[in-house]
């Protein structure tokens, strides 16, 4: 009797829940003390918006829920390498940081390498970034330099070319474009030499 009005109204409620600001109750005026596990069960919700919503939440407080983000690590990644997945970028991003935090830097690096603007290595340390991004950001560009030595370091030992990334490329430019915007001379001469 009242099955045709039940799918309409709990879609109602969900379109609500993503049209709700975080400041007014998913988390509160502060994120201490609250849980993200509402915005995690939307992760598993088969609608690309609500799932959107939930990546855009988790981003924007990750360096504090990121314990209890990191058991839903496997789904999210999983939606950062579906190409249907229009927010893509944005599942790599969150991944990336939480695997930082769990100190998996190489899943973090790989992941990091996908999160496109997300991952945005030309901003100063004086941006408006936290202090925490700003860890977060400089662990990953030491973390790509360093592999970007060690593969041309082994392609000149071998000869032979080595498979480097291109996007891993393309940081490694911009932080030298970075370090020439800051006079940064000693910084840029460190990674040519090696």
């Amino acid at each position: 009797k009242f099955s045709g009005l039940r799918p309409r109204r709990f879609s109602q409620l969900r379109m609500m829940a993503v049209q709700q600001p975080v400041d007014s109750g998913l988390f509160g005026s502060s994120p201490q003390g609250s849980s993200a596990q509402g915005l995690l069960a939307l992760l598993e919700e088969q609608e690309p918006l609500l799932q959107a919503h939930a990546l855009k939440q988790l981003y924007q407080f990750l360096d504090h829920y990121w314990a209890e983000v990191a058991s839903s690590v496997p789904l999210i990644e999983e939606l950062s390498e579906d190409p249907n997945f229009q927010h893509r970028e944005l599942a790599a991003a969150v991944a990336s940081r939480c695997f930082f935090h769990l100190e998996e830097y190489n899943d973090a690096l790989r992941l990091a390498l996908g999160a496109g603007q997300f991952f945005d290595v030309s901003a100063q340390s004086g941006s408006k970034r936290t202090a925490a991004e700003n860890q977060y950001v400089e662990t990953m560009i030491s973390k790509c330099i360093d592999e970007y030595i060690r593969l041309r370091t082994e392609e000149a030992e071998s000869g032979t070319p080595a498979a480097i990334d291109d996007r891993m490329v393309a940081i490694v430019e911009r932080m030298f474009d970075r370090c020439y915007a800051d006079c940064a001379w000693s910084q840029a001469m460190v990674v040519a030499l090696e």
